[in-house]
């Protein structure tokens, strides 16, 4: 168990939470006021004969069978499980129906009162939730998951043969005695596409292989064209086409060819081409085929991804400025009003949203200091990390550790040559200013045939047969930025190599705009890829202990392998980092196989400093909503197990563990209103009440430009606190609290802290919340690709550069 003694004395050296680096700003949040005016009944429903619990098809198709009479009865109602809520009371304590026949049986159902439900009642966030679905569906958007979409509001880009619906993401949150609606703007790119041409060109592209075909396809969201509703596929029929018979909800035996026909006046073209399967999850019909020639896809191909202009103009549509975000949220609530129907039943239920947003005070955290690297024996040089405006000038300067690499290669093609001499006059240059972190000028060498992938392989061997200590290699490469043809070959056969490596494309140095700056980021990329560190930042919350702080991503995979994965810190700037990832079947984790990638990263950080971290800090990323303690819980017992296992070896007392939720994906949105100017707040913005509770709260943690899009703040829950006082059981199962999360945020702030203005560094200060991504080894061909190879873990924590792991994962 935990040293009482020894958890008070480290408790008394905690510093206190930091106070001098926060200041007060008023924001807005796209939360809005729902006024509740009336009440709501519930309503127990009973049915003889009796109908089981598990028999809910069943249950709505009474419902519906009796619908007039409960219309006539109460109005307006919102059924769930066996329960009805409505704001109509009758008189009595019960009431029964006549009787409804359905699957020829007779039902009667009789409604007893149960109670009125408060405001506060979580019942009433879950009725009000399916109230506002409903009115949704009779404004006419079309529902996708959780949100819902717009038609009639649809942008075109015909050039681009795809179309983008405006849709909301809306979720209510109980306030005390009241309640707020979060809406957030939503977009669903539709292509013009059909389903049956992406089959047919995945046949040529798969050899006719009908099984990888299938499992491409299988899970993507595709729309029904004539009735504009979405589908996911759940499979894909090649034993029946159009031609064959089924059984309509009439009884009658009819041929797909004749019920479009008769139903949408469609001819169907193709009369020999599969069906597309859909499995309802409820419903009375269970199972819906679909003709693929009548269905688009949906969401954007990996080929338009990579076309800046297309790229460009979506993100005009979808990156809305702070003020025109709100303006847009706002837009929900007076189409509720300006639909009659809507808002006479909204005025029924006694229901009113607030047009003004939520506005309260909140704080902004100090970002710190920079500590680079001295100059001849001055001190280091330090600036904050406050004023963004030029700091990729700022951190061009002597490095906090500068590495010493002696042998370093440079590949290019023969035709960008003039490409590669502006290259090595510039690294040179920066080698100098930078303190001689190359010892010896770089070997350069080329590629004839630059278009063949096994060029680039043939010579990359060639290269290192006569130069066997090769550290680092820098690679020139023809192409546009994400769509380099070699950049996988060559990325790949250097990891398969176990060589670290910077990319830079022939037509960025080509163009000459900031090539000093650029290529005096890539020396920085390559101190952090070799386990240098160009800064670090002062004053680190945790930092005056012995602290592990790890980052923890389980990425699933449609229709592949998934991964997961750990990245640890390893001293105690949070500065270098020990990565390990597993590829796994399935789509839920194994605790086992944390527990392995666990013991790894505490064997490293004992032989680095002989002794475990007295603090270990998990911040896990991507826990699904409404499962977080159940996972957490399993994998807190993992890294216990981890820790009981290197224990046994090495004398210590055991870690106190903190583990932080974290979600990047949110909905909640804050504007910084402290002029007439709606903009979005500064980094370091830290919401908790009244949006947040006790043991959550959101950070912006990185400067989005206005003309922009609006800033996404991160989520964090703190799930499992060791970190308070021995004697306070209540707080270690529950939080970290609120006299101590100040602590965690500034913490957090500061690792997460990011550069805003990508293009003047070349894309090496980017997001700075830690992230797992699966980077496949594709080759095109004529616009097809294949898997080739294994992944890339990519990890973002702090401020440094990217750091790689190779597919052997090597201490870095």
């Amino acid at each position: 168990g935990i040293n009482a003694e020894y958890m008070g004395s480290i408790m008394q050296r905690l510093p206190s939470a930091p106070t001098g680096g926060r200041r007060q700003i008023k924001v807005i949040a796209n939360y809005f006021p729902v006024v509740f005016k009336g009440s709501i009944i519930r309503y127990k429903v009973n049915i003889e004969p009796l109908v089981q619990q598990h028999q809910f098809d069943l249950y709505i198709r009474i419902l519906r069978a009796a619908r007039e009479q409960l219309r006539d009865l109460l109005q307006f109602y919102i059924p769930q499980s066996f329960v009805l809520y409505s704001p109509t009371s009758f008189q009595g304590a019960s009431w029964t129906s006549e009787p409804v026949e359905v699957e020829n049986v007779r039902y009667t159902l009789t409604l007893d009162k149960l109670s009125v439900i408060e405001v506060s009642d979580p019942a009433t966030v879950q009725m009000l939730g399916r109230l506002f679905k409903q009115v949704q569906r009779r404004l006419g958007f079309k529902e996708i998951n959780r949100a819902y979409y717009n038609p009639k509001a649809e942008e075109k880009m015909p050039s681009h043969h795809i179309t983008i619906w405006p849709g909301y993401i809306t979720a209510l949150k109980p306030l005390g005695d009241r309640i707020l609606i979060n809406i957030d703007l939503h977009f669903k790119v539709i292509r013009e596409q059909s389903v049956l041409q992406e089959i047919l060109e995945l046949l040529r592209l798969f050899n006719q292989s009908q099984e990888k075909v299938q499992r491409e396809l299988k899970g993507m969201t595709i729309m029904a064209t004539y009735a504009k509703k979405m589908y996911r596929i759940d499979d894909i029929v090649w034993s029946i086409t159009p031609q064959d018979f089924f059984e309509s909800l009439t009884g009658e035996m009819v041929t797909f060819l004749d019920y479009y026909k008769r139903r949408w006046d469609i001819n169907i073209k193709d009369k020999r081409q599969p069906l597309l399967l859909h499995r309802n999850r409820t419903g009375p019909v269970r199972e819906v085929l679909l003709i693929p020639e009548l269905c688009v896809m949906t969401g954007l191909p990996p080929s338009k991804l990579a076309d800046r202009d297309l790229m460009g103009k979506i993100a005009n549509i979808t990156k809305l400025r702070p003020e025109k975000t709100l303006e847009k949220a706002r837009g929900l609530i007076n189409a509720l009003d300006a639909n009659a129907p809507v808002a006479q039943l909204l005025k029924e239920w006694k229901l009113e949203i607030k047009q003004e947003p939520l506005v309260f005070d909140t704080n902004k955290l100090d970002a710190g200091k920079a500590i680079m690297g001295t100059r001849e024996g001055s001190q280091r040089e330090e600036f904050s990390w406050e004023n963004t405006q030029d700091l990729a000038r700022k951190i061009q300067t002597v490095m906090h550790s500068t590495p010493v690499l002696r042998k370093v290669g440079v590949i290019c093609s023969e035709r960008e040559s003039k490409a590669l001499e502006d290259f090595m006059e510039h690294l040179l240059e920066a080698n100098k200013m930078f303190g001689r972190p190359f010892q010896e000028k770089p070997v350069r060498f080329l590629v004839q045939n630059d278009r063949d992938d096994n060029e680039w392989r043939r010579r990359l061997e060639s290269f290192f047969k006569e130069n066997q200590s090769v550290e680092f290699i820098f690679a020139i490469l023809p192409g546009r930025k994400k769509a380099a043809p070699q950049y996988l070959a060559v990325k790949k056969w250097l990891m398969e190599k176990g060589v670290p490596s910077q990319v830079i494309l022939a037509s960025t140095i080509s163009a000459g705009r900031n090539l000093r700056s650029i290529v005096n980021m890539c020396v920085m990329q390559v101190a952090a890829k070799v386990g240098y560190v160009p800064w670090i930042t002062n004053e680190l919350p945790f930092s005056d202990r012995p602290t592990l702080i790890v980052g923890i991503d389980y990425s699933r995979r449609r229709n592949s392998k998934s991964i997961l994965a750990v990245c640890a810190t390893m001293d105690k700037n949070f500065a270098k980092y020990w990565c390990d990832y597993k590829l796994t079947e399935g789509d839920t984790l194994v605790p086992l196989d944390l527990q392995g990638l666990m013991e790894g990263a505490f064997r490293n950080f004992i032989l680095r400093h002989k002794m475990l971290p007295e603090t270990l800090i998990i911040l896990r990323d991507g826990l699904p909503e409404g499962s977080q303690a159940t996972i957490a819980e399993k994998e807190i017992n993992a890294i216990k197990l981890a820790e009981d296992k290197v224990l046994t070896s090495q004398e210590g007392i055991r870690m106190r563990l903190l583990y932080v939720g974290v979600t990047r994906r949110v909905h909640a949105k804050f504007f910084k209103s402290e002029t007439n100017k709606i903009e979005n707040p500064p980094q370091g913005t830290v919401v908790e009440a009244p949006i947040a509770g006790t043991d959550d709260f959101f950070l912006v943690s990185q400067r989005v430009p206005d003309m922009k899009g609006s800033a996404i703040p991160s989520h964090f829950r703190i799930i499992h606190n060791e970190l308070a006082p021995p004697n306070d059981q209540a707080r270690k199962k529950r939080s970290i609290g609120k006299a101590r999360t100040p602590y965690l945020q500034t913490l957090l702030h500061v690792l997460q802290y990011s550069r805003s203005d990508e293009s003047s560094c070349s894309g090496s200060l980017r997001s700075c919340t830690f992230e797992i991504r699966e980077s496949f080894y594709q080759r095109r061909n004529k616009g097809k690709f294949k898997v080739e190879g294994t992944t890339l873990l990519i990890f973002h924590l702090k401020r440094s550069c990217l750091l790689y792991t190779s597919p052997s994962p090597r201490d870095s």
